[in-house]
């Protein structure tokens, strides 16, 4: 994991919000999905690796919910989005819904520059 968690980075809980929530931080124009499909990486676990870590960090901090803050700055919906690409969006969003509903209070995605 931490092999992926350099090439994907993730940032768990060093942050909270007003409610004490902690906060999942990532900055998507550094995940290259395409380029971990293709090198055989297994992103669908990878992924509900981070959504365990953040929901046992709201547990422990007794909070129902977390916030997750996803930076969007030059993501590139053209390369990210291929074929491969797509059918692991599909399978997160579908697990996702299945075995973490209700898990973040807020899933907000920003566009900004630095």
């Amino acid at each position: 994991m931490k092999l992926l968690l350099k090439m994907y980075p993730a940032y768990f809980g060093e942050v909270t919000d007003k409610k004490s929530q902690p906060v999942l931080q990532m900055v998507l124009a550094e995940w290259n999905v395409r380029k971990g499909i293709l090198a055989g990486h297994d992103l669908r676990r990878f992924v509900v690796y981070i959504w365990e870590r953040i929901s046992t960090m709201a547990y422990k901090q007794e909070c129902a919910h977390s916030v997750a803050l996803i930076d969007v700055n030059n993501y590139s919906a053209r390369e990210q989005g291929c074929l491969a690409c797509i059918s692991i969006y599909v399978d997160l969003v579908n697990m996702f819904e299945k075995y973490y509903p209700n898990s973040f209070e807020h899933i907000i995605m920003v566009n900004s520059n630095n």
